[in-house]
Parts: C-alpha cells; structure tokens; sequence
C-alpha cells in the first residue's frame, strides 16, 4: 500500500509540472517576439515532463492492479 501511495503522490506531482511546462509553452508560443529556439526549447521541456508523467501514470495503474484497490490519499497526506 505504501508504495502505491508514494508513486500517487508523485505522479500527482509530474502531472503538475507537466501542465506548468504546458502553460508556459501555450505563453511562448503565443507571444509576438517568440523566436523558434525559445519556442522549442519550452516544447521539448513540455514533451519530456508528459512523457515521465505518463510513465508514472503506467506505474500508478500497474501497482493499484495488483493492490486491487486505488488507496485513498488524505489532503494532510498529499505531501
């Protein structure tokens, strides 16, 4: 139980970085003076925290399967 907890958590907390990495692409991509290095760079960053957010995501499922439960998480837990 306690390791599926941990990799919850962690997962909650790619999942964060990769919607922040995903605003701050939007903002590049939308900004007037965007020049194409700046604008890839915030694209790869945003690619690279999917893509270990969706590796967690495998690893989330993979535990709660084989738990046989998705264990609840307190706010006071969510550390």
């Amino acid at each position: 139980r306690s390791l599926a907890v941990a990799a919850i958590k962690k997962h909650r907390q790619l999942l964060q970085c990769a919607e922040h990495a995903h605003q701050e692409w939007e903002r590049a991509k939308s900004a007037a003076l965007s020049d194409q290095c700046h604008l890839s760079k915030h694209e790869q960053t945003y690619l690279d925290a999917l893509m270990r957010q969706q590796a967690q995501m495998m690893l989330v499922a993979s535990l709660t399967d084989r738990l046989g439960y998705i264990p609840t998480i307190n706010l006071t837990d969510a550390e």
